[in-house]
């Protein structure tokens, strides 16, 4: 008596995974991220230095950052951030000074070095995400980023930029 093969031949693996938009979002995220983290590592440096290095380039008009807020806004623990910034102050990228308000603790901030390696990073991640995107109209573009958008403020708790009660 022979076995039935209950195995689904490659092309219909795909096409049943290709018909759930959770797969999808998970591939196409995996691959924009591949494609970014390929030109950063050109620098021998991670996701989690790139991501420093881009909140620190928003930081205000002082241009300074606590430990704490960086590690908010990264959303890395604060004992692993530490690592992270001990191997950007070496590579002379960021620096550690006083803070003003408390002498106890003391802000980050890029060097000029630093602010020009994150101004690049920001402007090769909008070249990539151009080019990602391309085979998709503006008007499709658009209509994408309002649904992720959505979808990001459901998941973070957030409904139309209000936090959740």
């Amino acid at each position: 008596m022979q076995e039935e093969d209950e195995t689904l031949a490659p092309d219909d693996i795909e096409s049943n995974l290709a018909s759930s938009d959770g797969f999808l979002i998970a591939v196409l995220g995996q691959e924009s991220r591949r494609r970014f983290m390929e030109y950063v590592n050109r620098w021998e440096l991670g996701w989690p230095h790139q991501s420093v290095l881009g909140a620190l380039l928003n930081s205000g008009s002082d241009g300074m950052a606590s430990q704490k807020r960086l590690s908010a806004q990264v959303h890395i623990d604060p004992r692993n951030l530490v690592a992270i910034l001990d191997t950007l102050e070496e590579r002379k990228l960021i620096e550690r000074a006083p803070n003003p308000q408390d002498r106890r603790s003391y802000g980050i901030r890029l060097t000029p070095g630093g602010a020009d390696l994150a101004r690049e990073l920001r402007a090769t991640g909008a070249q990539l995400e151009r080019d990602f995107f391309a085979s998709l109209t503006q008007a499709e573009q658009d209509t994408l980023h309002q649904l992720l958008l959505k979808l990001y403020r459901g998941i973070e708790g957030m409904d139309d930029g209000h936090a959740a009660k």
